[in-house]
């Protein structure tokens, strides 16, 4: 299981509202990537901004803290996944 944020890329309404203030349309390709070959290297539960993976997946304490509050916010529980 591998998430990822594509970041902000320069679409034709982005560039309308906001101007050009992210990636290049032809360089948002990160969702390809992580469904490819580059993705199968990857550890699971990995977080990917850009091509960094996060060290919040190997602390044990940042992924306790990610399930209560998920349990806190969503009223269901987690503990047999």
């Amino acid at each position: 299981c591998l998430t990822m944020d594509p970041g902000t890329v320069n679409t034709k309404m982005l560039l309308a509202g906001w101007g050009p203030c992210g990636i290049d349309v032809d360089d948002a390709n990160n969702t390809y990537k992580l469904a490819t070959e580059y993705g199968k290297k990857q550890e699971s539960g990995s977080y990917h901004f850009g091509w960094g993976s996060s060290s919040d997946v190997k602390s044990e304490e940042r992924l306790k803290k990610m399930w209560d509050l998920l349990e806190q916010h969503t009223s269901c529980t987690y503990g047999d996944l």
